[in-house]
């Protein structure tokens, strides 16, 4: 991994405080996908219960906690997870709360791939050794009906599903509980 940096971007109608030790940051420069945040806005809006399904460092989560009551951060990376809560933390933001465990159609461990520069491509494999240039992680998944069940989480309004390829598996784990409340 590289060196932390951290920079001052507008998210939203904020700016935020943002740390990550990847090139992630570079390809912001200074605004975070203001054509995505304006899609999220029009979709999300009114919302008063949000999952932030595949949360990287948080970028999403901080324009979620201006459009909801709460939102609740998915991250399965340990070392991502570290950046999602610094930057939540550091930008005072009390209705995100980070989750340190991915989402699919079974509670179970799997590897996760990506490549240090480039938290935001991780994706799950079932790779035992990285491929060169690249770093693995041991990640827990859960069901998402049963995390919902253990939550308490009793209306959900949106969803942001960013997972790599393995959206399919996250809906398919909450379908018989989750969507019914």
């Amino acid at each position: 991994m590289s060196k932390v940096q951290k920079m001052h971007t507008k998210v939203g109608s904020q700016e935020y405080i943002v740390e990550s030790d990847d090139n992630y940051l570079n390809h912001i420069s200074g605004e975070f996908e203001p054509e995505t945040v304006q899609l999220l806005k029009c979709l999300a809006k009114k919302s008063k219960s949000i999952l932030d399904i595949g949360a990287n460092i948080g970028m999403t989560s901080l324009l979620f906690s201006e459009l909801s009551e709460k939102v609740y951060a998915f991250e399965p990376s340990p070392t991502t997870f570290k950046f999602l809560k610094n930057n939540l933390e550091n930008n005072n933001i009390l209705n995100v709360t980070p989750l340190n465990f991915g989402l699919g159609n079974d509670s179970k461990k799997f590897n996760l791939t990506f490549a240090p520069s480039n938290r935001s491509g991780a994706f799950i494999s079932n790779k035992l050794t990285a491929s060169a240039g690249h770093t693995i992680e041991t990640i827990q998944i859960k069901r998402l009906d049963d995390t919902v069940n253990d939550l308490n989480i009793s209306n959900i309004d949106f969803i942001k599903i960013d997972v790599e390829g393995f959206e399919m598996e996250v809906l398919s784990g909450g379908g018989s509980d989750a969507f019914k409340k």
